[in-house]
């Protein structure tokens, strides 16, 4: 049997700086995530709730991204919290990462 790996970011966690970073063409060891660039298909989702990381700080995260030309789809999923998301999340972000897997445009919320 072999498994393929495909490079995508799913970033459910603002704070998960290392998980973005390894999708960036930037060095992540000294850039704050605001000046990275994705070069593969990104996806963020954010709970509306969430207590621990807030959508406002997402919100700058990602339009940073947005505005150094990535192209991300970000969802937020209304009166999810922080381990909520993923539950709400899960069925989207299984069907992002096998539309990438299988060469399908994905959404561009930047645009």
């Amino acid at each position: 049997m072999r498994i393929a790996f495909t490079r995508i970011a799913v970033v459910v966690l603002t704070a998960s700086v290392a998980v973005a970073a390894a999708a960036c063409s930037d060095s992540a060891d000294e850039a704050p995530l605001e000046s990275l660039k994705p070069t593969v298909p990104t996806m963020v989702v954010q709970g509306s709730a969430d207590e621990l990381v807030f959508r406002q700080i997402t919100d700058t995260q990602t339009a940073a991204l947005c505005g150094n030309g990535a192209n991300i789809d970000y969802r937020v999923y209304d009166g999810a919290d922080h381990r909520g998301v993923l539950e709400q999340s899960f069925d989207d972000v299984h069907a992002y990462v096998e539309g990438v897997r299988a060469g399908k445009e994905q959404a561009d919320t930047c645009a």
